[in-house]
């Protein structure tokens, strides 16, 4: 073989050398930001002051509130054991023709669109287990009792309960990217969110 025609052979292993790791290096690229995009949509912002909740969570079917007495915190200084002595609900009672309402913010104080609050009051135990909460306790609850809905004959256009100082709240969003949410407002009347994320993205 001539001189020539290795040096075209090898100049032709080198191109598609070359072309292989350009290749596997866009490749590691577009996976990389694939992988920041799905750990990007697997989390969610909750935000929530005096005036309302919003961020980028799913609030299309609302919000609910249970207010906490807590006996027992963790580690990290989220409540462990608490009771719940007061719940309520801002929620979605559905429409009778197309929803033309969907809301990005729930005020507190003003009406959002068709939907509306309810509340009760309740003396439940809790006691967080590995990554649930186990009921331990019923004292004094509605016959009609769910966790996750206020069955209240009552119905309101805005918040009618007034949020307290010092106190803990453990809110529900039903976004399935959120794991657990807790509200707490300290003794100066600030407002702080503390969350997990379940780590699933929605489809």
């Amino acid at each position: 073989m001539s001189k020539s025609n290795m040096n075209r052979i090898k100049k032709s292993q080198v191109l598609k050398m070359s072309i292989a790791f350009v290749g596997l290096f866009l490749f590691s690229q577009c996976a990389l930001v694939g992988a920041v995009m799905m750990a990007r949509h697997a989390t969610c912002d909750v935000k929530i002051n005096k005036n309302g909740v919003n961020g980028s969570c799913e609030l299309i079917n609302g919000v609910f509130f249970e207010k906490l007495t807590v006996s027992k915190y963790d580690t990290t200084g989220l409540p462990l054991e608490y009771s719940v002595t007061e719940r309520f609900a801002c929620y979605n009672p559905g429409m009778g023709g197309v929803q033309t309402y969907w809301p990005k913010k729930i005020d507190f104080k003003k009406t959002n669109g068709h939907y509306l609050w309810s509340a009760d009051t309740v003396s439940v135990q809790y006691k967080v287990v590995g990554q649930s909460m186990e009921l331990v306790l019923a004292t004094s609850k509605p016959r009609n009792y769910n966790e996750h809905f206020i069955f209240s004959s009552t119905k309101y256009e805005t918040c009618p309960i007034r949020f307290q100082k010092d106190t803990w709240y453990y809110v529900k969003i039903p976004d399935q990217r959120l794991r657990n949410v807790y509200l707490h407002i300290n003794k100066k009347g600030n407002y702080k969110v503390y969350k997990t994320n379940s780590g699933v993205s929605p489809i």
